[in-house]
C-alpha cells in the first residue's frame, strides 16, 4: 500500500512540476480551456487577449484570474489560468 501512494505521489509532482523552454515541451498538461503555454518555465493553460507583443512590458491588459497582468507569450498577450 506504501509503495502504491508512494509512485501516485511521485506522479502528481511530476505533473505539477512539469518544467519547459517552449509549449511544445510539455506533454503532461492538458488544457479544458485556453491552449498549452511555457509561463516562467512552467507549462500552463493561458487565453489570448487577441494583443500582439514582443515583451510582457507590452502587455497592458489586466487578468481576472491570478489578478496579475498578462504575459507575453508566442508574441501574443496570454492570460494565465
Amino acid at each position: 500500500m506504501k509503495v502504491v501512494l508512494c509512485f501516485a505521489l511521485v506522479f502528481l509532482v511530476t505533473v505539477y512540476a512539469e518544467n519547459c523552454k517552449q509549449a511544445t515541451d510539455c506533454s503532461l498538461t492538458q488544457c479544458s480551456q485556453g491552449s498549452l503555454a511555457c509561463i516562467d518555465h512552467s507549462c500552463t493553460c493561458a487565453t489570448n487577449t487577441g494583443n500582439a507583443c514582443t515583451t510582457r512590458d507590452d502587455c497592458h491588459q489586466h487578468c481576472q484570474k491570478h489578478g496579475g497582468r498578462a504575459h507575453c507569450v508566442d508574441g501574443s498577450c496570454r492570460c494565465q489560468h
